[in-house]
């Protein structure tokens, strides 16, 4: 309780949340049910990394300053394999995505919907050991609202991949009306 005066609550900070083995630097998930506090182009870039520390191998999830964007940024060995935009989606409302990995297949699922697939990754093993909200070094940390974050240490079926980040519908009715539907 501030008492009646104004007071800035400090960053959250989650600690001993797994240790590096926790993470499968061959395959993977990186899923982030996940917010930004502004979609504007004076908001800045923010980033969710899993990385070996370094820049110059990560997986990320950014939230750049072109409005309504969510990209997808895959280095490794210094050299970006995967470095795209999806357009289209209110980034201030909560966002499903999941990024999965391994085997040079990597596929990029947003809100229950597959919306990149690629075989033709070239995707070292690294030790993805670091888990950052901000860039891997540790700067620009990420200003958001983060719902779930999760990384599964094998890679998921499609099915799987939509359910993680489709919508939850508790009744047939929801299921109906979010697939257009007709009941009959």
């Amino acid at each position: 309780p501030t008492s009646g005066a104004t007071a800035t609550r400090t960053a959250d900070v989650c600690n001993n949340a797994g240790t590096s083995a926790t993470f499968n630097s061959t395959e993977g998930v990186l899923f982030a049910e996940i917010s930004s506090l502004v979609d504007s182009t004076s908001g800045g870039v923010r980033r969710l990394s899993l990385s070996d520390g370094t820049n110059d191998n990560r997986i990320q999830i950014l939230f750049t300053n072109v409005v309504g964007r969510i990209d997808v940024v895959v280095k490794s060995g210094g050299l970006f394999q995967i470095d795209t935009g999806f357009l289209g989606y209110n980034t201030t409302d909560s966002n499903k995505i999941a990024i999965r990995y391994g085997s040079g297949v990597f596929k990029v699922y947003i809100n229950g919907l597959s919306v990149f697939n690629d075989a033709g990754v070239s995707f070292s093993s690294i030790s993805l050991d670091n888990l950052r909200f901000g860039n891997p070094t540790g700067s620009e940390p990420m200003y958001s609202k983060t719902k779930q974050l999760i990384t599964f240490n094998e890679a998921l079926s499609d099915e799987e991949l939509s359910d993680l980040t489709g919508q939850v519908n508790l009744s047939f009715n929801n299921l109906a009306t979010f697939y257009n539907y007709t009941i009959l």
